[in-house]
């Protein structure tokens, strides 16, 4: 029987969850039925369960953005090569099920003997900074980039993919653990902590923030002549509940005048997959697949990927959350 996971309150992770049963109904023209192997989590699945997430509004509800997986059908008419083949997929929710039906057009083949560990890390985070590397670093030669979150899904990757194009990357972690994974996994520069942020001079062609908040007005005094602060998501928020938080997160980010940034040629920019693949679905998994096939060209390896039981989903939540994570959580779905 097929099964789901149910966001059916918001709040702690321990609480927030239920796995339930459900009916899948075949596939319909245009689409596939994968059967589930992995579905990812993402930090923005974090944001729902609080309840800071406006797309997720009304409970229940199903979490989840990408999954890994099997096509076991097509859709009346569709292309029965599919059937048997290793894919991924975004989900724009509804990811947190062990069977789903995806459109065609979105499902993105895995190159061969990819297992599927490794295959989770190239989903949401990975195309996200494959999309804002190509985006944001226009003429890239003799340019430099500060990325936050580094040993994270989306830093990780975006690393690598700006280290491609010849940009020049400092990359920045929470923790000493984190530095050190990212040692192991061949960074070739000087890694910095979070804090020492504070007392760095450089200033930077392109800024990637992860965090948003008072990060924000401090990183926009780190831009050069030209720049760009791109902001693609606003982790301290985690930081203060309520309507109090959400301010505290608002008075944060600053206020500017379009006048300071035309004097000095910057942009502020953000960047969120959910709305951009909405509107450019086709655009979005073309470049999905190119994405992958240059990350295998340049044989950079993926993270480590931790999956749990779909029992276990309130442990994932929370590990997800603490920021002590490292690479890839992920519902295993062949833990049933």
């Amino acid at each position: 029987m097929p099964q789901k996971i149910v966001l059916t309150q918001f709040g702690n992770a321990q609480q927030a969850f239920q796995v339930q049963d459900f009916n899948i109904d075949n596939p319909a023209e245009g689409q596939l039925q994968i059967e589930v192997a992995a579905s990812g989590l993402n930090f923005a699945d974090v944001m729902a369960r609080r309840g800071m997430y406006a797309p997720v509004k009304n409970l229940p509800f199903v979490l989840g953005y990408d999954v890994v997986g099997k096509v076991t059908a097509v859709g009346p008419g569709g292309n029965t090569d599919w059937i048997g083949k290793q894919v991924l997929s975004l989900t724009r929710f509804g990811g947190y099920r062990s069977h789903v039906n995806i459109p065609e057009l979105g499902a993105v083949p895995l190159p061969e003997g990819v297992p599927v560990e490794e295959a989770t890390s190239y989903t949401t985070a990975f195309l996200t900074a494959y999309l804002m590397a190509e985006e944001y670093t226009g003429l890239a030669e003799g340019k430099n980039a500060l990325v936050y979150s580094a040993a994270g899904g989306v830093g990780y990757f975006l690393y690598h993919f700006l280290k491609i194009k010849d940009v020049a990357v400092q990359p920045v972690v929470g923790s000493p653990a984190k530095r050190e994974l990212l040692q192991e996994y061949g960074f070739e520069d000087a890694i910095w902590l979070t804090p020492e942020l504070e007392g760095k001079k450089e200033k930077f062609d392109l800024i990637f923030n992860a965090r948003g908040g008072k990060t924000v007005k401090a990183d926009k005094a780190r831009l050069k002549q030209g720049g760009k602060l791109v902001m693609f998501g606003a982790a301290d928020q985690l930081k203060g509940g309520g309507l109090i938080g959400k301010l505290k997160l608002l008075f944060g980010f600053g206020f500017y005048s379009p006048i300071q940034l035309i004097v000095k040629s910057q942009s502020l920019c953000g960047f969120n997959l959910l709305g951009l693949s909405s509107q450019h679905p086709v655009a979005v998994t073309q470049a999905h697949k190119k994405a992958v096939e240059i990350i295998h060209q340049n044989k950079i390896p993926a993270l480590p990927a931790t999956g749990f039981a779909p029992g276990a989903m309130g442990d994932a939540h929370a590990l997800l959350e603490s920021g002590k994570s490292t690479g890839k959580l992920f519902v295993d779905w062949r833990l049933v």
